[in-house]
């Protein structure tokens, strides 16, 4: 649980300090979306169903999930968390904790991962110097080496033309991949204010 609960803050901390429009020239990668790391099958883009279909272990009233969240206070914005079952060794999520994902209009906008560490069963490795997953994640997802990516808020982040990856690696090592600039932040600032403007127009004193 606190490990998903770190997924959590770690994946809202990346879209609260991504909020604003990405300055080209600090781009360390030319990337674009399509070029995103897809892990174990999951991009961003995809529909909850089709996530679905990769992970069938989310919640069956997903749906529901996903309705309530157009509604005020989220706006078409949603968060599940599932831990897939199929982890064991040559199995398609074997080293895999668990998935953070962030929707917006029932589209991901933002995932992480937690890969297994020294406190699970069946246990992962540790990774005494983040350059070390790094150098593995990126080689295994074609993207640049540790020397692009920068010190963030705690963790290191690449930041590409079409997504940004942040990594976490100070003993079990955990990824959020996110769309740049996070447009869907101010469509649902506008959808708030729409709706606190309507309140206000259908107020009888």
């Amino acid at each position: 649980m606190n490990r998903i609960l770190f997924a959590c803050l770690l994946l809202l901390s990346g879209a609260a300090g991504s909020s604003a429009q990405t300055d080209p020239s600090s781009l360390l990668c030319n990337l674009p979306r399509e070029k995103a790391p897809a892990i174990r099958g999951i991009r961003l883009g995809m529909t909850l169903d089709e996530v679905r279909a990769q992970i069938p272990d989310i919640s069956g009233d997903y749906q529901a999930v996903l309705e309530r969240a157009q509604k005020f206070p989220d706006f078409g914005a949603a968060a599940l968390s599932v831990s897939p079952r199929e982890t064991g060794k040559g199995q398609h999520f074997e080293g895999i904790d668990g998935f953070f994902f962030r929707l917006f209009d029932t589209r991901v906008v933002s995932y992480s991962v937690s890969y297994k560490g020294p406190d699970t069963n069946p246990r992962g490795p540790t990774w005494p110097h983040a350059d070390d997953f790094i150098s593995r994640f990126a080689e295994a997802y074609h993207l640049p080496g540790p020397a692009n990516w920068v010190l963030s808020e705690g963790s290191r982040l690449l930041r590409c033309k079409g997504f940004e990856a942040r990594i976490s690696a100070s003993d079990t090592a955990r990824v959020v991949i996110t769309e740049p600039g996070n447009a869907w932040v101010e469509e649902q600032k506008k959808r708030r204010e729409a709706f606190e403007e309507q309140l206000r127009h259908d107020f009888k004193p």
